[in-house]
Protein backbone atom coordinates (compact mmCIF):
# COMPACT_ATOMS: atom_id res chain seq x y z
CA UNK A 1 0.00 0.00 0.00
CA UNK A 2 1.34 3.57 -1.01
CA UNK A 3 0.04 6.49 1.06
CA UNK A 4 0.46 10.00 1.63
CA UNK A 5 2.78 10.48 5.01
CA UNK A 6 -0.25 11.76 6.85
CA UNK A 7 -0.98 11.05 10.62
CA UNK A 8 -4.46 9.75 10.00
CA UNK A 9 -2.82 7.08 7.59
CA UNK A 10 0.23 6.09 9.72
CA UNK A 11 -2.53 5.31 12.63
CA UNK A 12 -3.99 3.17 10.85
CA UNK A 13 -1.66 1.51 8.30
CA UNK A 14 1.30 1.92 10.80
CA UNK A 15 4.17 -0.24 9.47
CA UNK A 16 1.80 -2.17 6.77
CA UNK A 17 2.19 0.67 3.93
CA UNK A 18 4.98 2.98 2.29
CA UNK A 19 4.59 6.52 2.51
CA UNK A 20 5.70 9.80 0.25
CA UNK A 21 5.32 13.45 0.89
CA UNK A 22 2.36 14.31 -0.06
CA UNK A 23 3.10 17.76 -1.19
CA UNK A 24 6.17 16.16 -3.47
CA UNK A 25 5.11 14.12 -7.06
CA UNK A 26 8.71 13.56 -7.15
CA UNK A 27 8.65 11.39 -4.03
CA UNK A 28 5.84 9.99 -4.79
CA UNK A 29 7.08 8.68 -8.37
CA UNK A 30 10.23 7.67 -6.77
CA UNK A 31 8.09 5.88 -3.71
CA UNK A 32 5.95 4.27 -6.39
CA UNK A 33 9.19 3.11 -8.81
CA UNK A 34 11.05 1.66 -6.05
CA UNK A 35 8.38 -0.29 -4.36
CA UNK A 36 6.72 -1.87 -7.52
CA UNK A 37 10.48 -3.21 -8.08
CA UNK A 38 10.93 -4.67 -4.64
CA UNK A 39 9.48 -8.04 -4.75
CA UNK A 40 10.39 -8.63 -1.04
CA UNK A 41 9.46 -5.14 0.11
CA UNK A 42 5.61 -6.03 -1.67
CA UNK A 43 5.62 -10.12 -0.20
CA UNK A 44 6.61 -7.82 3.71
CA UNK A 45 3.71 -5.26 2.87
CA UNK A 46 1.10 -8.05 2.23
CA UNK A 47 1.94 -9.90 4.98
CA UNK A 48 1.45 -6.91 7.25
CA UNK A 49 -1.74 -5.77 5.48
CA UNK A 50 -2.87 -8.90 6.60
CA UNK A 51 -1.99 -8.57 10.11
CA UNK A 52 -3.24 -5.29 10.22
CA UNK A 53 -6.59 -5.97 8.79
CA UNK A 54 -7.30 -8.22 11.85
CA UNK A 55 -7.55 -5.04 13.98
CA UNK A 56 -10.17 -4.02 12.01
CA UNK A 57 -13.65 -6.52 12.42
CA UNK A 58 -16.63 -5.00 10.07
CA UNK A 59 -18.46 -5.59 13.02
CA UNK A 60 -16.89 -3.33 15.46
CA UNK A 61 -15.89 -0.60 12.59
CA UNK A 62 -20.09 -0.95 12.27
CA UNK A 63 -20.93 -0.77 16.10
CA UNK A 64 -18.74 2.12 16.72
CA UNK A 65 -19.92 4.25 13.60
CA UNK A 66 -23.79 3.51 14.72
CA UNK A 67 -22.56 4.69 18.24
CA UNK A 68 -21.47 8.03 16.90
CA UNK A 69 -24.85 8.61 15.10
CA UNK A 70 -26.88 7.88 17.73
CA UNK A 71 -24.75 10.13 20.28
CA UNK A 72 -25.32 12.97 17.48
CA UNK A 73 -28.82 12.29 17.35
Amino acid sequence: MLLSDTECFREVAADAAVYFKATDLEDLIHTLETTLMDTELKKQLVARGTERLKRFQLRDCIDQTLAVYRSLA
